[in-house]
C-alpha cells in the first residue's frame, strides 16, 4: 500500500453585508475518504479598496481559532504570486502507468481591434519515480479559439509512461491563452476544482485561470506550519466588514488529500 496526494481547490463566493460580521465555511473533503488533508494556501480576493476596512481571522469550525484577533485582510497576503498560472502542489501527485490526466480550457478571442485567436494548453511538471528523471505531461489544442469555445485536452502526451510512475509537482496553463475557464480531472474522473456561492450556485468566474494563480498574494499555510487536518473538519474564515457597503469576497483554499492506494 502506498500513499498518494490528491490535489484540490475549493473556491467560494462570499458576501459580507455592510457594517456586519459573518463567517464562511469551506468543507475540506465531501466524499471518498482520505487520511489527512494538507492545506497549501488560502487567498481572499476582495473588491477594490475594501481590503482595509475588512478584518478577518481563520480557524477550524468547532475548534479554537488559529488567530484570536481579527486582522486586516491584507495582512494575510504573504505568499508569492507567480507571473504565470502555475499551481505548485504541497505534496506530489502520483500517476501510474496506464493512467492519464485530462483538462478542459476555454479559448478566447481578443478584439475587436488587433483580434487574436488563443489556443488552449496545459502542462504538468514532474519526475519519473523509477529513475528521478524530469518529465513533463502536456497537451495543447491545435485549432484557434473563438470566444467561449472549450478545448478538451487528454492526448497521449498527458499519459504516464509505461515503464514508471510519475510524481507531478505542479500544473501550469499559459497566462494569456488558457481563457477564463479551466478544469482538471485525474484518471479517477475526480474534478480537482469545486466552486460554490454562499447560499447559491457557483459564482461567475469561479473557474477562471486565476484559480491556479490567485490574483492576490495567498496566505501560506502548509504542513510545516501545522495545517494538517482531518478530512471531516471544516475550514472557516470569519470577517468583520467595517465598510458602509457590502463586500463580495472570492475565497480560494488549495491543498492535497492524503489517501492510501
Amino acid at each position: 500500500m502506498t500513499t498518494n496526494y490528491l490535489p484540490f481547490i475549493k473556491r467560494q463566493y462570499f458576501e459580507v453585508a455592510a457594517n456586519s460580521r459573518d463567517y464562511a465555511r469551506l468543507p475540506l473533503f465531501s466524499s471518498g475518504g482520505g487520511e489527512r488533508v494538507i492545506l497549501g494556501d488560502f487567498a481572499v480576493d476582495t473588491s477594490p479598496g475594501l481590503e482595509y476596512p475588512m478584518l478577518m481571522r481563520i480557524g477550524i469550525l468547532g475548534y479554537k481559532y488559529f488567530t484570536e484577533d481579527f486582522q486586516k485582510v491584507i495582512v494575510y497576503h504573504n505568499g508569492p504570486r507567480h507571473l504565470c498560472s502555475c499551481w505548485r502542489f504541497p505534496k506530489p501527485y502520483r500517476l501510474y502507468p496506464g493512467q492519464r490526466m485530462r483538462a478542459q480550457v476555454e479559448k478566447i478571442t481578443d478584439g475587436p481591434v488587433g483580434k487574436r485567436d488563443h489556443y488552449g494548453a496545459i502542462m504538468f511538471n514532474g519526475k519519473r519515480e523509477r529513475d528521478d528523471k524530469p518529465i513533463m505531461l502536456y497537451d495543447s489544442d491545435e485549432t484557434p479559439g473563438s470566444g467561449g469555445t472549450r478545448a478538451t485536452l487528454n492526448g497521449e502526451t498527458l499519459a504516464c509512461p509505461h515503464d514508471s510512475p510519475v510524481l507531478l509537482y505542479s500544473a501550469t496553463i499559459p497566462q494569456f491563452s488558457g481563457g477564463p475557464y479551466v478544469q482538471i480531472w485525474g484518471p479517477d474522473d475526480r474534478e480537482w476544482f469545486e466552486a460554490t456561492a454562499y447560499g447559491g450556485a457557483a459564482p461567475p468566474g469561479a473557474f477562471d485561470n486565476d484559480i491556479l494563480a490567485p490574483s492576490v498574494n495567498p496566505m501560506v499555510l502548509g504542513e510545516q506550519n501545522g495545517w494538517v487536518l482531518d478530512p471531516k473538519q471544516i475550514f472557516t474564515a470569519e470577517f468583520i466588514n467595517q465598510s458602509a457597503a457590502s463586500s463580495g469576497l472570492l475565497l480560494t483554499l488549495r491543498g492535497v488529500i492524503e489517501v492510501k492506494e
